[in-house]
């Protein structure tokens, strides 16, 4: 990596804001919800976000009745993002190893469906963590 002219090393981050809003201003989307692109939830929290801010905007304390709603919604994909960047980028050699492994031969395995369904439920669950 040293000596290399086009070596690209970039993190995987999530940004947590205890707020929001501040006043008659609000963050949303991405720049509210932060979500890892890990999670694949961004476009969801993004529509989701301004849906429920629409209903509550013009009404008193509307602000802070939006990130109300959204707040448990936005957590449980922010969640399941960072567990989703943990399986993506393993932090051993064994954990690389067996993440490759378990890649490899899923298209093999016997009960694929059900796999696939175990590492998705938690997104799925995520992504029904409001009622709209």
């Amino acid at each position: 990596m040293d000596t290399s002219a086009d070596f690209y090393f970039d993190s995987l981050s999530q940004v947590e804001l205890p707020s929001w809003s501040a006043g008659r201003v609000t963050l949303l989307g991405d720049a509210a919800h932060c979500p890892s692109p890990a999670s694949g939830q961004g476009t969801s929290l993004a529509l989701t976000g301004a849906y429920v801010l629409g209903r509550h905007l013009g009404t008193p304390g509307g602000l802070a009745a939006y990130e109300a709603e959204m707040r448990p919604y936005v957590e449980k994909n922010m969640a399941f993002g960072r567990k989703m960047a943990q399986d993506m980028v393993p932090g051993s050699r064994l954990a690389i190893a067996f993440r490759n492994y378990g890649m490899r031969t899923l298209r093999f395995h016997p009960r694929k469906e059900q796999v696939i369904d175990k590492v998705l439920a938690p997104m799925h669950e995520a992504a029904d963590a409001i009622v709209i």
